[in-house]
Parts: C-alpha cells; sequence; structure tokens
C-alpha cells in the first residue's frame, strides 16, 4: 500500500472517528473535521495529497476548499496537478485556492483560462485577478475571445485588483 493511501486511511479513520462516520456524515461535518485538522496543523502535505486522490469528485473538490483557506504558497504545485482533475468542480476549488495564494501561484489561471467549462473559466478570471504576475497576458487575450456573460462579468468586477496594469 502506498504511503499516500497509508494517509488517505488515516484520515479516513480519523474523520470517521470525529464526524460519527465517513459514510453518514454530512459534507459539513466533513468540512468541519478538515478545518479542525487544518487549525491543529496536523494534516501533512502527504496526507492532502492522498486526500486529494480519491476517486469521488466531492470529497476532492471540499478537500481543496478548506485547503485554499490555508492560503499556503507551498501547496501550489498540488493545485497544479488538481487542475488537470477531470471534474470542473475540482479545478474550480483549484483555482480558487490559487487566487487565495496570490503571486506564488500566478501561473496556475493560464491553465484555467484554457478549459471548456464556463465555471471554470470564471474561476481563472478571478484567480488571475488576484494573483497578477504571469496571469496578467492571458487573461487580457481571454477578454479579446470570451463571450460568455458570467466569465466577463467576474473579469469587469475583479479587474480593478490589477494594479499598474492598462487594461
Amino acid at each position: 500500500m502506498s504511503w499516500s493511501r497509508v494517509c488517505v486511511v488515516g484520515l479516513t479513520v480519523a474523520l470517521a472517528a470525529g464526524a460519527g462516520g465517513w459514510a453518514g456524515a454530512s459534507s459539513d461535518a466533513l468540512q468541519a473535521t478538515l478545518y479542525r485538522y487544518l487549525d491543529r496543523g496536523s494534516v501533512s502535505k502527504n496526507l492532502w495529497a492522498g486526500l486529494l486522490r480519491e476517486p469521488s469528485a466531492s470529497s476532492k473538490a471540499l478537500a481543496v476548499q478548506v485547503l485554499a483557506s490555508s492560503a499556503n504558497p507551498s501547496s501550489a504545485p498540488l493545485l497544479r496537478e488538481l487542475l488537470n482533475d477531470l471534474d470542473p468542480g475540482v479545478r474550480r476549488q483549484a483555482l480558487v485556492a490559487a487566487g487565495r495564494i496570490g503571486a506564488a501561484a500566478d501561473t496556475l489561471p493560464a491553465i484555467g483560462l484554457k478549459s471548456s467549462t464556463p465555471a471554470v473559466r470564471r474561476a481563472a478570471v478571478w484567480a488571475g485577478c488576484h494573483t497578477g504576475g504571469e496571469a496578467v497576458g492571458p487573461l487580457l487575450a481571454l477578454l479579446e475571445s470570451e463571450r460568455n456573460t458570467a466569465v466577463l462579468e467576474t473579469a469587469v468586477a475583479n479587474l480593478w485588483r490589477l494594479e499598474g496594469v492598462a487594461w
């Protein structure tokens, strides 16, 4: 059994004990348990990596959402990996996490801007406006071709964050 799988099993047991059972627990209870572990600093990178490799897209998206709350720049490589996930909800949450991290994750929004899913592009626009740096060029290029109203509204609402950029 791989180390990441051992970590997932360990976290699953801990979550089940803390939330009254993994299968019967609500997503709110699981999220609260993940936040408690995060607040204690007792969730290692290996544990996060293992949890984020679980087959359940909703569990992965929830884990990324909790991970985003830490805004830890060292999680940028893991977020880059998650941008290849098949589930758009996971990719969207990874981009929100990148935006919260800021400049250390400024290459990640460009990946999301290429998505065929509007919700992912919208999160990429938000993240790009929050990270700046490498995200600015692809973000401005997207504005020339984007036709989805929600994506354009997100851009208009957040472009002011790009200080010093003539857009």
